[in-house]
């Protein structure tokens, strides 16, 4: 007798099948050789449709031939798998024709489904990433096999660059740290506790691993290859952030000459207190220029530790001209003991005049042409601007105006001198397909050839298709 072992999960079992001397047969000059015939039959204790696909046949040996092989279908309940253990079954060779059946004539098959079908937990993944301020990380452990049963493993913890007790709280290898499995459940999470300091850390790991895998079913239970898994620890909510405290301030100029106003810009610092930094403050002009509309600052903060908010004072100075809103900026440069990061690094204060020019009624609504076509504003009404150029405020007391004929002596008689105006330019986003527009910007900063409060507006503040707007 043969015996043939092979685990359920292989699908098919080759068989080998001799044949010894063939006699008369292989030499006979017979015009129609006779060509002996075996039949083959499969029974056993395993369900044939059920644990293999049984067979019977026919192997005919055509002159000259010693051996044939033929296919048995092993059937693997890989969908839901049952642990069966070892089961058997025969195939025996029998009616042979032209011939007589030698030694072994039967073959012993055993299908062993205890280790694939064993219920096999592992995890999910090979790498977790959590946060620390968080307080936990969920790793999922996956159960396959035979899930009828009850079982249990350990998940316990392996320290790497993160400490027991300073970074998370231990997971023992021992039966306090046991995961179990109820009959049908696939996953479980095991559950690691963090520990939320204040302390800003980088990026720390440690590893999870299973052990001591149990099972009420009779032949235990195993663990898989990823029997470990990686736990990285990130911890951005403890990072040292400085910033301003906003990013936009409005103080009023003083009233009167020899008097200052003051200006309190709060410098704030977040997360991590416990190390010192040094930031340098300092101001940058925009429509506003100092040592005329304020006295500059540059200076630098430290930040000891436990220290979480400063404060910037800037003086803001009467220049004796009516205008209109200046602005100028303060920034951050980086921490020097590179420790900290700045953020919101930038604040704009603006200066609202308090003695502002008297508001003046035109006699029309001012238009905007291209620079191009301000000597012919008459012919370039309603024309698009010109990509490229800037753009003029023609007023309705301006001799350029289109309707000037009309309006000039409106202008006249209420004794309006154009050449005192003041302009403030406002630009938006275009239009988007769906009819949503944009709010309207205030262009706050002059460059070093141009100026936003003056009659044009140098086409670097907008595009062709932005919407203008000036008062």
């Amino acid at each position: 007798m043969l015996w043939y072992f092979l685990s359920s999960n292989s699908p098919l079992l080759m068989i080998l099948l001799v044949i010894g001397d063939l006699g008369p047969y292989v030499s006979s000059e017979c015009s129609v050789p006779l060509s002996p015939l075996v039949d083959i039959d499969c029974f056993s204790s395993p369900l044939a449709g059920v644990d293999y696909v049984g067979i019977s046949r026919n192997l005919d040996f055509a002159p000259g031939v010693s051996q044939q092989t033929f296919r048995v279908t092993i059937l693997d309940d890989l969908g839901q798998p049952v642990l069966e253990g070892t089961e058997t079954f025969e195939l025996i060779l029998r009616m042979p024709m032209n011939g007589i059946l030698g030694e072994p004539g039967k073959a012993t098959i055993l299908i062993n489904d205890s280790v694939s079908d064993l219920p096999k937990v592992q995890f999910h993944d090979a790498m977790y990433m959590g946060h620390e301020n968080s307080g936990q990380i969920s790793v999922v452990v996956y159960r396959s096999g035979d899930i009828s049963y009850r079982s249990t493993v350990r998940c316990y913890t392996r320290q790497g660059t993160a400490q027991v007790m300073m970074d998370f709280n231990e997971r023992p290898n021992t039966d306090a740290s046991i995961i179990t499995f109820l009959p049908g459940e696939v996953e479980k999470p095991c559950v690691l506790s963090l520990v939320d300091d204040t302390e800003h850390e980088e990026e720390e790991e440690l590893r999870l691993v299973l052990g001591s895998p149990r099972s009420e079913s009779p032949f235990g239970a195993s663990i898989g290859k990823q029997n470990e898994t990686l736990v990285k620890i990130k911890d951005e909510a403890d990072k040292a952030i400085i910033k301003f405290g906003e990013t936009k301030f409005s103080v009023s100029e003083p009233s009167g000459a020899g008097q200052v106003s003051m200006v309190k810009i709060p410098v704030l610092r977040v997360g991590d207190t416990s190390k010192v930094s040094v930031v340098r403050v300092h101001t940058k002009d925009g429509s506003a220029t100092s040592g005329e509309d304020y006295h500059p600052v540059s200076e630098d903060i430290e930040f000891k530790e436990g220290d979480t908010e400063h404060y910037i004072e800037v003086e803001i100075l009467y220049d004796g001209v009516r205008e209109m809103r200046e602005a100028f900026t303060v920034h951050l440069k980086p921490d020097e003991n590179m420790v900290a990061e700045t953020q919101m690094n930038k604040a704009i204060i603006y200066i609202e005049e308090t003695n502002s020019m008297a508001d003046v009624t035109f006699p029309s609504v001012p238009q905007v042409f291209s620079l191009l076509q301000y000597d012919d504003t008459s012919r370039a009404r309603n024309t698009p601007l010109v990509a490229g150029y800037p753009v003029v405020c023609v007023t309705a007391c301006n001799p350029k105006y289109p309707d000037y004929d009309k309006t000039g002596s409106i202008c006249i008689s209420e004794h309006i001198n154009d050449t005192l105006t003041r302009y403030r330019w406002l630009v938006s986003a275009p239009t988007s397909l769906d009819g949503v527009t944009s709010s309207m910007r205030e262009v706050d900063f002059d460059t070093f050839f141009s100026s936003s409060k003056i009659i044009t507006l140098d086409s670097v503040y907008f595009q062709v298709e932005n919407t203008l707007s000036v008062n």
